[in-house]
């Protein structure tokens, strides 16, 4: 969820939590178990080019001047063998359980054509519910 260039700079490691929310690993989690295929957030480990899809930092040029990647309040992610509109449509069907983790927002698939934005934002009379957004 964070990238490699800044894992290093964190003193302690423990201190990561200060860079992304926890409720993001749950709901990472959540998707992950309930699908039961891989989610992908960063692969730069493996050899990949996603780097700054969970915490931004506050300088990136990526994304939005006040992104909430930026806060650590944001995610972007892909699911082994679905479509975006499928996990999308997932994040749908399951988002009372998504909402009790702390999901609040989706990014609209005119946005995140490829990929799934979730974030903790929330959104006066979408209680219980994803609201989808345009960025």
């Amino acid at each position: 969820i964070i990238y490699n260039k800044i894992i290093s700079s964190i003193k302690p490691l423990e201190a990561f939590y200060t860079y992304i929310n926890p409720q993001l690993i749950d709901i990472i989690q959540y998707v992950r178990s309930t699908l039961k295929k891989p989610v992908i957030v960063n692969n730069w480990h493996s050899g990949g080019t996603y780097t700054l899809r969970g915490f931004r930092p506050k300088n990136t040029t990526i994304g939005a001047k006040l992104s909430l990647h930026k806060t650590g309040q944001a995610i972007d992610f892909n699911v082994e063998g679905m479509l975006d509109i499928e996990v999308k449509a997932f994040v749908i069907q399951h988002q009372e359980e998504l909402y009790k983790l702390g999901a609040r927002r989706m990014e609209s698939q005119q946005y995140s054509t490829t990929w799934c934005h979730l974030d903790l934002k929330p959104v006066k009379g979408y209680e219980n519910k994803i609201y989808v957004f345009n960025p």
